[in-house]
């Protein structure tokens, strides 16, 4: 049984009454869950988040469509608790500049192995995509659902940051070698 078939049987036995396969459903999916939502909320808010969207799934899983991916499910879940978040903190501090600025400097790279990559100049719409296809390995398909455009408009968006991330890295590199000149 695959891992994704494994997590939609948890789901589907959570939702009869089992307990047990939710805290299992939970137990699997809370490493990934937690580091897409690092990408999208500043870090202070991130476990709250997580929470909210397992508290969100829990209600949702008598209505819940198994022939979708729980996965998936999951994953549009947790997009949605975050945005409400960050826009329940822009209504808080009135200041939706105040509330792009706290986003972009709580932004964490990709991975620690590439501390030059800083996803705060993407716009988040790129951050988005990136954060669910290359890190969290959803499919374009996938991805158009959980952050609800196209596929077409995943690609599109896809492909702009990944070239602007490859533009970040060629200024790195180019830094690097002028201060080994110098």
């Amino acid at each position: 049984m695959s891992s994704l078939d494994r997590l939609n049987s948890l789901l589907r036995d959570s939702a009869k009454g089992d307990v047990s396969a939710f805290e299992e459903f939970v137990k699997l999916t809370k490493d990934q869950l937690y580091a897409y939502v690092l990408g999208l909320v500043p870090s202070i808010h991130a476990e709250d988040v997580v929470q909210d969207t397992y508290m969100r799934l829990w209600k949702a899983k008598p209505s819940y469509d198994f022939h979708r991916s729980a996965k998936t499910f999951l994953f549009t879940l947790a997009y949605r608790s975050s945005i409400d978040l960050l826009r329940s903190t822009s209504r808080e501090t009135k200041k939706v500049d105040a509330l792009k600025t706290a986003v972009k400097e709580n932004v964490h790279p990709i991975s620690s192995e590439e501390p030059g990559i800083d996803l705060s100049r993407l716009s988040n719409e790129q951050r988005d995509v990136i954060l669910l296809v290359v890190v969290a390995g959803f499919s374009y398909m996938e991805t158009a659902e959980i952050v609800g455009v196209s596929s077409q408009t995943v690609k599109s968006r896809l492909h702009e940051a990944r070239k602007r991330l490859s533009e970040q890295l060629k200024e790195k590199s180019i830094r690097t070698k002028r201060g080994k000149l110098a």
